[in-house]
């Protein structure tokens, strides 16, 4: 499993080896904070990487948005490990329904896509509904559950999806950003792309060094001012 250390060397970073979301553990000596829990046939994968990593506990469980690849676990993990979920107020609503909606494209071939699947329910649409879990607006300390982070809101692939800054030297994003092999990292999907660049703005202010995405392989500081100019300017 690949990890990160913060600059201080307090907090530890994880990418758990799930295959269709990047899964993180952050973690702080015992205490460990659990962001986004894959699709449901990886719960088994999740739960053998938290096994190998020695964390027999979870102080929480972030979710960075609701869409299924994100939070098909999270009810079936509160439950085993008597956490609280934390989830933006803005995708509650989501949660608790367990359904989500599918997002629009932002490219010619995922435009196509999702307006094509847009007009059907598709089961991978559907998971296990949580209706318990802690819904915060921006921003919101970590530091409750035994992490020196915070959580702050990054809309634009959905409009409550949120990032969490970890000691403002590492952020783990979301969909808001997806390294692909040639570099790009502009989400193919984005319910709010009208949001993306005031969002990467934010993200940029914090004077992170490292960008964790969930799907692709970590995002640098210049890459991230480099697709800024790219894609804004």
């Amino acid at each position: 499993m690949k990890s990160w250390i913060t600059n201080t060397k307090q907090n530890k970073i994880h990418r758990l080896k799930c295959l269709r979301c990047n899964c993180y553990i952050i973690s702080n000596g015992d205490n460990h904070v659990l962001v986004d829990t894959s699709i449901k046939m990886e719960k088994r994968i999740l739960l053998k990487s938290l096994s190998l990593l020695k964390i027999p506990k979870l102080n929480a469980i972030v979710l960075t948005h609701v869409h299924t690849d994100h939070v098909a676990n999270v009810e079936q993990l509160r439950k085993q490990f008597h956490c609280p979920v934390i989830v933006s107020e803005k995708e509650s609503y989501y949660l608790e329904q367990g359904f989500c909606s599918i997002p629009k494209g932002t490219t010619k071939l995922t435009k196509v896509s999702t307006d094509f699947l847009g007009r059907r329910e598709i089961t991978f649409q559907r998971f296990e509904a949580c209706q318990s879990a802690l819904r915060i607006n921006d921003k919101f300390s970590l530091k409750e559950f035994g992490i020196d982070a915070f959580i702050i809101s990054t809309p634009g692939h959905t409009e409550g999806s949120i990032s969490i800054i970890v000691e403002n030297n590492i952020a783990i994003v979301g969909d808001t950003m997806v390294r692909k092999i040639n570099g790009n990292i502009y989400p193919p999907f984005a319910n709010r792309a009208d949001l993306l660049k005031v969002t990467w703005e934010r993200l940029h202010k914090t004077k992170c060094k490292i960008f964790l995405p969930s799907h692709g392989k970590e995002i640098t500081r210049d890459s991230v001012a480099w697709n800024y100019k790219k894609h804004f300017k």
